[in-house]
């Protein structure tokens, strides 16, 4: 994935941001609920949806096809609200939480799921942006540093409650493993 010139950097500057705002370090983890509760997102469960004759709206998106659907953004009158996919795993549950607000934090737009002629909007530049700041949120650089620096990979995805792949993800594309190296060998050459 190829971003706009600044974004990576623009990306954790929002996820430490976020942090700040709720009194937290940029080290700290960062818990979806509370990020949604500060900014008065409501949130709702797939399976809790059910259409005007009482049936349940995402059965097959939570039975059949569970990857298909992962959340989505939707206007709620003057607030906003997020529909999120909780057949997925709770790491998974948060990744996507933490995706839909990143469509939120970086402006998006708002667009229906499915056009009139029944295709899927989706643009792939979007939805990239919106998954790199989502792992930003989980774990900002400077959590990255935090976890490599004090060798807490064995707990850290427990600790930000994040799949093992995103915490290998975030501690390499963060630089995070790389810093290191190059300090570890700074300090075998300096003797």
């Amino acid at each position: 994935m190829t971003f706009r010139h600044g974004f990576k950097v623009q990306a954790n500057r929002i996820a430490v941001e976020v942090r700040g705002d709720l009194g937290l370090l940029p080290t700290s983890p960062l818990d979806q609920w509370q990020v949604c509760d500060h900014l008065d997102i409501e949130v709702f469960k797939l399976s809790e949806l059910s259409g005007p004759k009482g049936e349940k709206v995402g059965r097959h998106f939570l039975e059949v096809e569970k990857e298909m659907f992962s959340g989505m953004v939707l206007p709620l009158g003057i607030r906003t609200a997020i529909v999120h996919n909780d057949a997925h795993v709770p790491v998974r549950q948060r990744s996507n939480l933490f995706h839909e607000l990143s469509h939120l934090f970086l402006g998006h737009p708002i667009d229906p799921l499915v056009s009139a002629d029944g295709t899927i909007n989706r643009d792939r530049a979007i939805e990239d942006e919106a998954a790199f700041l989502g792992g930003c949120l989980a774990i900002p650089n400077e959590a990255a540093c935090h976890i490599v620096n004090l060798a807490m990979q064995a707990s850290a995805a427990r600790m930000y409650q994040v799949s093992p792949a995103m915490l290998n993800f975030r501690l390499q594309v963060s630089g995070a493993i790389q810093i290191a190296a190059r300090r570890a060998r700074k300090q075998i050459t300096a003797k």
